[in-house]
């Protein structure tokens, strides 16, 4: 029993050879061989058959060379582990410190004073009306910056 499922290991290991016509006739006529008498190696060369045919009968893509090249240059960004800094992280991050602005400035000793006097009325505007103001159009130009890239963002 172990000995067939080695074999059908080794087989299965092999099919994307032989549907490809890689193997030399000898080993190709074993697995052949194989596969006449194990139903389960032999469906799975048939849905690899099938697969390679489908694939046969799409067409070739055509790529011009500046999409080649902007993909060439993606790829070896994703594959070198670094990335680099975009204007929407820096939108971000520019929303995030602007918070903690907010914060700084709402939580303050000199931010006690009454909330309904004109000094704690205004200050409480203020910071508000930066936030407000911080966040939307953080959002404004994340939006039309992934609207650019080609990932939805703003619609018409």
């Amino acid at each position: 029993m172990k000995a067939r499922r080695d074999e059908c290991r080794e087989v299965r290991a092999a099919l994307g050879a032989l549907v490809g016509g890689e193997l030399p006739d000898t080993q190709a006529g074993a697995l052949r061989e194989h596969l006449r008498g194990c139903d389960a190696c032999r469906r799975q060369w048939e849905a690899l058959e099938a697969s390679a045919a489908a694939l046969q009968e799409w067409p070739e893509a055509e790529v011009s060379a500046a999409d080649s090249l902007r993909l060439a240059a993606r790829l070896r960004g994703r594959l070198s582990g670094r990335r680099r800094l975009q204007l929407g992280d820096v939108v971000f991050l520019v929303a995030c410190a602007a918070f903690a602005l907010l914060g700084a400035l709402v939580l303050s000793p000199a931010a006690r004073a009454p909330l309904l006097s004109a000094e704690g009325l205004w200050r409480y505007a203020l910071a508000g009306g930066v936030a407000i103001g911080v966040v939307v159009t953080a959002g404004a130009v994340m939006l039309l910056l992934a609207h650019n890239r080609g990932e939805g963002g703003i619609s018409r």
